[in-house]
Formats: C-alpha cells, sequence, structure tokens
C-alpha cells in the first residue's frame, strides 16, 4: 500500500537529523556535532530511518520516540538502522492486528486475556501452528512488542500495573568437556519461545501448498491482480527464490539467462550479490544458479521491454532503473533506503482482501510457502529416483537449487516427505483396521 495509505498502518522512511541540543538561560539551539569534521558529522544523518504511522496517517508517537531514543546510538555504532528497521517492521505487525481488532494498543483492562498485547500473543501463537509464520518470526516479533511495552511502563507512558509475570529460572546446560554448568535465565509469561510448531513443517516452518491451491492462486493473479504480482508468485514457485531475491531481479538476469542442456523446457539464472552486471539480493550472500520454466522465462523478457516497464522505468532513480520490477511510483517493491519497504507486503495483503471479497481464501498464503512447495517438489522427484541416484547427490543438487547454506536445511525437505509417508501409511493401516473391526461388529 502506498504512503499516506487509509486502509492499513504503514512504515515510512525518512531522513533523521541527530541533532545536539544547547541550552542558555531563556534559549535552546540545536546543530550537529563536529562541525569540524564532515565525515565524524555525516553520522549524524540518519537516512531510511522508519516512523510508524497508523491507518489515519497519524504517527505513533510513543513507538517513534522509542525508535528515535534507539537512533541516539547509530553514531556510536551501538546499533545500526538495519536493527532499527527490523524494529519497525516487527512493530507494524502488531498496529495491524491492533486496528483489526479495534483496541488501542495500551489497552490493558484487568483481565489478562482481554488485554491487547496477551490476544497479540495468542494471534502470533495460531500463525505459527497454522503455518503462515516461522518460530523464529514469531518469537521475535513478540520480544519486539514487549521490549516497547517495558520501555513505555518505566517511562511511566503506560499504567504501572503489571502487565506481565517475570522472574528468573536456572537452567543445566553442558559445557565443551561435557560437564553440567547451572545458568540463571530471565523469563516471561508473555514471551514466546522459539519452537517448532511441527515436525511435519520444511524450511521455515512453513507447509507447502497443494497443487490445486498453487493452480488456483496462479490463476486468480493472473485475472485479478496486478501483472507484476501475478509473475512474481509464478517465479516463487517455479524457481524457489525467496520474495527479497524476486524484488532484487535485474533485467540483465532475465536476458544473461542460460538454457538447460538436456531440457529445453527449463532455463538457469545466474543469482547473488557478486553476480557482475547483475548483482541480486541472497540470503547470506549465496551465489548460485536457480530453475526456472522456459515458458516463464520468454514472458519475463517480454515484459522487459513492454511499455508498462519502461513507463515505469523512466520514473525511477537510476538506483533503481535495472531492477526487473519497478512499483508505479519508480521504487524497488522491496525494503530499500529510499523506497516504501512494505511495497511487496502491502500488495499481498491487499490481494488477500480481493480475494476474500470474491468467495476464495488465500489467508494463509506466504510468498516463502511458494519456496517450500518448489523445495518440496525438486526433492519428491529426487527421492523417486533413490537407489539409482544416491541421496547426497538428490540432496547436492536440491541445495543448488534453493541456494542452502547449509546441507541441514535441505535436510528439513527429505524429514518432510518421509514423516508425511510414515503418516500416510500409518493413516491407510489405522483405516484399514478401523473398518474392518467396525464390519465384524455390524455381522
Amino acid at each position: 500500500m502506498a504512503k499516506g495509505s487509509k486502509y492499513i498502518a504503514f512504515v515510512e522512511l525518512i531522513t533523521l537529523t541527530l541533532f545536539h541540543i544547547t541550552v542558555t538561560p531563556g534559549v535552546a539551539s540545536y546543530a550537529l556535532p563536529f562541525a569540524h569534521d564532515l565525515k565524524r558529522q555525516r553520522k549524524y544523518v540518519v537516512i531510511g530511518f522508519p516512523i510508524l504511522r497508523w491507518s489515519t496517517g497519524a504517527l505513533w508517537d510513543e513507538a517513534n520516540i522509542w525508535l528515535g531514543a534507539l537512533a541516539q546510538s547509530i553514531p556510536t555504532q551501538d546499533i545500526r538502522i538495519k536493527s532499527i528497521r527490523f524494529l519497525a517492521y516487527a512493530l507494524l505487525t502488531f498496529m495491524r492486528f491492533v486496528e483489526s481488532e479495534g483496541r488501542a494498543w495500551n489497552y490493558l483492562p484487568l483481565i489478562p486475556a482481554d488485554r491487547i498485547i496477551n490476544r497479540y500473543r495468542k494471534h502470533l501463537i495460531d500463525a505459527r501452528q497454522n503455518g503462515e509464520l516461522a518460530a523464529s518470526t514469531v518469537s521475535a516479533k513478540m520480544s519486539v512488542v514487549l521490549r516497547l511495552f517495558r520501555w513505555a511502563q518505566i517511562n511511566k507512558i503506560i499504567s504501572s500495573v503489571a502487565f506481565e509475570v517475570t522472574g528468573v529460572k536456572v537452567v543445566k546446560v553442558p559445557d565443551r568437556y561435557g560437564r553440567e554448568l547451572a545458568v540463571s535465565v530471565s523469563f516471561s509469561n508473555l514471551a514466546i519461545p522459539n519452537r517448532k510448531a511441527s515436525t511435519d513443517r520444511v524450511e521455515g516452518g512453513l507447509m507447502p501448498v497443494s497443487i490445486d491451491y498453487r493452480n488456483e492462486l496462479i490463476d486468480f493473479a493472473r485475472d485479478h491482480l496486478s501483472y507484476e504480482l501475478y509473475l512474481m508468485i509464478r517465479i516463487a514457485f517455479e524457481s524457489g527464490l525467496r520474495i527479497d531475491s524476486i524484488c532484487d531481479l535485474k533485467v540483465n538476469t532475465i536476458h544473461w539467462a542460460t538454457p538447460d542442456f538436456f531440457d529445453a523446457g527449463l532455463s538457469w539464472l545466474q543469482v547473488g550479490p557478486n553476480v557482475d552486471g547483475a548483482p541480486v539480493t541472497t540470503k547470506f550472500g549465496v551465489q548460485g544458479v536457480v530453475m526456472i520454466g522456459t515458458a516463464l522465462l520468454d514472458e519475463l523478457k517480454e515484459y522487459c521491454k513492454s511499455i508498462r516497464r519502461i513507463t515505469r522505468e523512466n520514473r525511477a532513480p537510476e538506483n533503481c532503473q535495472a531492477l526487473l520490477f519497478i512499483t508505479k511510483s519508480g521504487s524497488s517493491y522491496g525494503r530499500r533506503l529510499n523506497a516504501d519497504g512494505s511495497a511487496i507486503n502491502s500488495l499481498i495483503y491487499a490481494a488477500k482482501e480481493k480475494a476474500r471479497k470474491m468467495g476464495l481464501s488465500f489467508d494463509d498464503f506466504h510468498f516463502h510457502r511458494a519456496r517450500a512447495t518448489f523445495g518440496v517438489a525438486i526433492v519428491q522427484c529426487g527421492m523417486e529416483c533413490i537407489p539409482s541416484i544416491p541421496l547426497s547427490d538428490v540432496l547436492s543438487f536440491a541445495r543448488d537449487c534453493l541456494l542452502h547454506k547449509d546441507i541441514e536445511t535441505t535436510m528439513t525437505y527429505v524429514r518432510f516427505l518421509q514423516n508425511s509417508k510414515i503418516k500416510a501409511k500409518y493413516a491407510n493401516e489405522y483405516t484399514a483396521v478401523m473398518m474392518g473391526r467396525h464390519a465384524e461388529r455390524s455381522k
């Protein structure tokens, strides 16, 4: 959603100047420090600082003051602007939940279950259980909200009545020699431990979607959503690329694709931050090539030279012109310093709203589920070739396709498929036994 949206809360990125204040009797003056050293002075001008706005456009003053207080440590490098933006986007999830509940962010009645922060905790846990959010994401988002509430209480912004139960417990952990050490750990009844909802999930703790679900979503995107979002969804399902990488694809990435030597229906894209002339952001900076269908690749090549995209390129600043996907305003769909970092998330949010109005439900869709679906398909095809192809080769191929840094991440797909087969076999045998017993009782 664009800045100033009347529908959902959003993050706005601004340039924040950290002035030093000098107070003399009756006069307060503001100035940047180190006037004699411009290099040091530039550290006090923070580009891409996030501020939070409600759907009405009003500022969330309390949260913005907290983020601003943290920003004082940027010049000394005790905190990075990237970390503050992470905190802001975590709070954005809370803001949108608050607005959906129709309550104030600091609504803290006497009954704990009615408090907005307790209800948000339950909302996050439900999202984890349903495979909508990874366990680590849920834990991190709740942790940020708790930090804000604690700061607000210390500064007497919210009620002094305790909103959480805290304490210290002792846990035993082994040291490098196998001896047990007692370690004191703080705990809160509102914190969400980083544990997986189920072992029957893949990378990121998410579930793949069914083929019917995938096809229905792609058809809906083609017929009712923007052409850019339709293409992004197809790329996610057909290549397994993360959304950050999709948003950072370059026109040259598409033009420099190479056809597969054995299969004319497949092609390969070279991605990674060190690709000369077409760098693409990847997790952990992994370099590699990813699979893509040649039919989709041809469609992307046509899009590259379309009037629609060229018009957007002409509106874009120089640092965005090489991107494959550019918004109407000429910015990136991804999180960049001078762009609305929530552009792609807002598109997905609006798409889900539109689907609901049409009687469809894609509320549980996330781009990472498309990646999970691709990964399961790749590993499943390889495992069906065992023993003619060793499992180690299957894992190596899948790891390269998914740009995994560690093979252990790829193994989650193998375990998922193995567990699925075991559960299916158990379910079949259980049904046969139970139906047999029912037939015997019916005689």
